[in-house]
């Protein structure tokens, strides 16, 4: 169980660039609801540590397993994250995916999502933003 937990807890990375934070969150291949649902947690709590509008997000959410009750905690996490989150990049998402997850934003009053293909892209796109 501990081995499962670190597993998970290793989903969340943070680092600093040119004095910005940037949180990571990588989504990627989750398939049971469960992580997903409790990685998001962790990462509510977490996020939740820092000054309002101060954090470059990056969630990576490639092969995600892709639902209604998957769509409903992403719901839940982006107006939970919100408050902290100066801007923010998904890699992974497309097609359908990308038209849910703009659904989702319009839903809760955020600007629709920036999508970049690698952590390293989006990176460089967030490092450009004010």
């Amino acid at each position: 169980m501990e081995r499962a937990m670190n597993a998970l807890m290793s989903r969340i990375n943070e680092f600093e660039i040119n004095g910005k934070t940037f949180l990571y969150l990588d989504l990627s291949d989750l398939n049971r609801i469960e992580d997903f649902a409790w990685t998001l947690d962790e990462f509510i709590d977490r996020i939740s540590q820092y000054p309002e509008k101060s954090v470059h997000m990056i969630s990576n959410v490639e092969r995600l397993r892709f639902d209604s009750e998957t769509k409903a905690f992403l719901k839940d996490f982006v107006l939970n994250s919100r408050p902290y989150v100066r801007h923010r990049v998904v890699i992974g998402f497309d097609g359908i995916k990308n038209i849910v997850a703009n659904s989702i934003c319009k839903k809760v009053g955020r600007a629709p999502v920036e999508y970049a293909f690698s952590k390293e892209k989006a990176i460089e796109w967030l490092l450009k933003q004010e």
